[in-house]
């Protein structure tokens, strides 16, 4: 407003020209008030304004509305693992899990101390029955019974083939001579008197011919028709045993085989048979068996006897029969006749060939 009545005083003087301001007066009184004047046109928009202080801050707003969800950020670093926290509370039972596979066999553990005894249990029901048992070990031999009643006479059996011509022998003792000397061996009038244990071995050697078996055969059955053998467990009679030999020996028929002569004799029937490749003979090796394995057992008694014949090469045959001891060791000869005598044992070898000299020499050693 201030501006507008100066701007009119300086208009006011400009028309009258020049005042002469040389000669100024005190100052007046203030006039009255003028009139207000008309609103003037709009003043040009003056400079800008230097920039205000900063207000004090407003009250908050109201709370906007919520955003839409933004897209998800790249996944960040995993962080270090954090510290061990308190151990928690037990938790409650869980379900019984499935069984897992067998484990490995563990090795044996160590052997426990014995427990104490335990208390004696009250008796158990009677069991199933069991099985049927093995059968048990042969009993002794019962006595001897009555004489059976005497059999029909069996029908005559086929006549046999006519064998082959054998070369001429030279015999120097016959089978009673043979039967004889068991006799004398056994100081009897009844064969035998005084308990006796004989051993019968017969050639089976690869020199040995059918024919010459079946007359060491018949040898053997005369001399068991000739013998009382014991029929029981007393200690009288004898008992007879059969043995082949060739390179090694083997029994034939056993002490405890049989119980009866009648059955004796069908055993030297059916077991005394010819066999092939027996390989060449090896007489000390035939007593060394008969020594020791066949008289191996036997009864006891001050008066028992024991006998070994060995019957060899009956008759001439094929090839020549130079020596008995040929294929065999002479140390092996003597160590078998020493044993045999040893042992109380007769040795008897019954055969048609004059017998080697060192034969002769080890029974005479012995």
């Amino acid at each position: 407003m201030e501006k507008m009545v100066t701007q009119e005083v300086k208009e006011g003087v400009a028309e009258e020209d020049t005042l002469d301001f040389r000669h100024v007066g005190s100052k007046g009184n203030d006039g009255a008030g003028g009139l207000p004047g008309e609103i003037g046109p709009r003043g040009i928009q003056g400079p800008r304004g230097l920039a205000g202080e900063k207000g004090n801050p407003g009250e908050p707003g109201h709370k906007g509305p919520q955003g839409s969800h933004g897209d998800p950020g790249i996944q960040g670093i995993g962080g270090s693992p954090g510290r061990r926290g308190v151990k928690g509370q037990p938790g409650n039972t869980g379900d019984k899990g499935q069984n897992g596979e067998q484990g490995f066999r563990g090795p044996p553990g160590a052997v426990g101390n014995s427990g104490p005894a335990g208390i004696q249990g009250e008796p158990g029901e009677k069991g199933p029955d069991g099985d049927r048992g093995p059968k048990g070990i042969r009993g002794a031999l019962g006595l001897m019974g009555p004489k059976g009643a005497d059999g029909e006479p069996g029908d005559p059996g086929y006549k046999g083939r006519r064998g082959p011509k054998g070369a001429r022998g030279s015999q120097e003792h016959s089978d009673c001579d043979l039967l004889d000397l068991v006799r004398k061996n056994c100081g009897c009038r009844e064969c035998p008197l005084y308990p006796l244990d004989l051993v019968i071995a017969y050639d089976m050697s690869d020199e040995v011919l059918n024919f010459q078996l079946n007359i060491m055969k018949d040898l053997i059955v005369k001399i068991v028709n000739e013998t009382h053998i014991s029929e029981s467990t007393c200690p009288t009679g004898a008992r007879v045993a059969v043995v082949s030999f060739s390179g090694s020996a083997k029994r034939i028929i056993g002490f405890t085989d049989y119980h009866t002569k009648k059955k004796l004799l069908q055993l030297v029937e059916h077991k005394v048979v010819y066999e092939r490749g027996g390989g060449p003979r090896n007489l000390g090796e035939a007593m060394r068996y008969t020594t020791r394995h066949v008289f191996k057992r036997t009864r006891g008694g001050k008066n028992m006897k024991k006998m070994a014949i060995f019957l060899t090469r009956m008759s001439t045959g094929r090839g020549d029969f130079a020596t008995i001891s040929a294929l065999e060791e002479n140390d092996v000869l003597l160590t078998a006749a020493m044993e045999m005598h040893a042992n109380l044992i007769t040795p008897v070898i019954v055969t048609t060939i004059p017998p080697d000299p060192e034969l002769l020499n080890a029974f005479s050693v012995s």
